[in-house]
């Protein structure tokens, strides 16, 4: 007749559609099935749409309610199976993913058979899941690839590892509550994002700092594992376990193939963590096991700090140094848990000692029995 004609079923039967949507079938539970044809508005019914293997196009327009391939408009609908065919959905609101591919609920139906989606805000299962991006604001999880997304929350699921994977050549942003900005997304509740060995991290945001795992090239904030760096942005470092070499240039300190930058504190993470420092760079003493460098990082719980001619300040107090090794061999001056080596002089800073005023105290102390070589005086107090 012209007009935009509608169907409502008060029968409990779903709404199978044909091949290129030339029809629908209304399949009725109790009365024989019923195809319908030059209908564009259905209602009603069992509020299932099962999409032919043709493939289709669903496009959300309210809670309940999609168009398919632009034409057929459903209300009342509760699940959507799209069939084995290429099916996209378009939807308006956030896309829960349900845990098992091509499936995800967004405006309370449930939509199964999906092979794309347009969505802007999207929220992982319980189950632990996989983010491949694609492009800015686009990536595959659970089968289907998305596109025009913003935000990403991966969900909080029990013993749950959900992974972001780079396309390359993209950095990451960690911000102060644990979100991360990368390729057009803010992603959430996260454990871990890796890149092809091309990435930078900036976390000056991230107050705890990072820590190294061991790993080439690899870092923890908190729970969240980022591996594939090639540089980071942070305040505070703290070493793994292994046996982490820290380069210390006068901008950069350079661990596990990881340049990084802004670094004011350094924490050893075990025994096996050391210190080397380029030219140029003094030291100064600030307790038994925690030292400055002159480009303003300090070193903490560290055993072995190697400097290239650098001259080693003690602290204001009474300081106690041990010299041992040979000029031949190197020398090591040893100061509380610490040793360095390298040095080509050190200063004691002034002791609290005087002959008069305060003749009881042990003031700036040096064993040099373990030394090999003998000692020379310089001429100057």
């Amino acid at each position: 007749n012209g007009g935009s004609d509608s169907f409502n079923s008060a029968a409990g039967g779903d709404w199978a559609l044909a091949e290129n949507l030339s029809s629908v079938t209304h399949d009725r539970a109790i009365e024989s099935d019923l195809t319908i044809s030059g209908v564009s508005t259905f209602t009603g019914g069992s509020g299932v749409i099962k999409g032919h293997n043709s493939g289709h196009a669903f496009e959300v327009t309210a809670d309940n309610a999609v168009t398919v391939d632009g034409t057929h408009q459903f209300s009342g609908i509760s699940d959507v199976d799209a069939g084995t065919g290429t099916d996209g959905v378009t939807a308006i609101a956030e896309v829960t993913l349900a845990g098992s591919d091509g499936a995800f609920n967004t405006s309370a139906m449930d939509f199964t058979g999906i092979d794309e989606a347009a969505a802007s805000d999207l929220q992982g299962s319980t189950a632990a899941e996989t983010y491949t991006l694609q492009d800015s604001g686009a990536l595959e999880v659970a089968g289907i690839e998305f596109t025009g997304l913003s935000n990403v929350n991966a969900g909080a699921g029990v013993d749950q590892e959900d992974q972001v994977v780079s396309r390359g050549g993209q950095d990451f942003t960690l911000n102060a509550d644990k979100s991360v900005d990368h390729d057009g997304i803010l992603f959430s509740e996260v454990e871990g994002f890796s890149a092809p060995d091309d990435a930078s991290l900036d976390a000056s945001a991230f107050v705890a700092g990072l820590v190294l795992t061991g790993n080439t090239r690899e870092v923890t904030a908190d729970d969240i594992t980022f591996s594939g760096l090639t540089s980071a942005d942070t305040t505070s470092l703290t070493g793994s376990t292994g046996d982490d070499v820290f380069a210390l240039a006068n901008s950069n300190i350079t661990a596990r193939l990881i340049q990084f930058t802004g670094v004011t504190s350094v924490t050893a993470g075990g025994s096996g963590n050391s210190v080397e420092s380029a030219s140029g760079i003094d030291w100064s003493l600030l307790a038994a096991d925690s030292a400055q460098s002159s480009n303003g990082v300090t070193f903490d719980g560290f055993s072995s700090i190697d400097t290239d001619a650098a001259t080693l300040t003690g602290t204001a107090g009474d300081d106690a140094f041990t010299l041992t090794g040979s000029e031949a061999d190197g020398a090591t001056v040893a100061y509380g848990d610490m040793a360095f080596t390298g040095l080509s002089g050190v200063l004691g800073n002034g002791s609290t000692y005087d002959a008069i005023t305060n003749p009881n105290v042990a003031g700036d102390q040096l064993d040099a029995s373990g030394y090999s070589d003998a000692l020379a005086l310089t001429g100057t107090d």
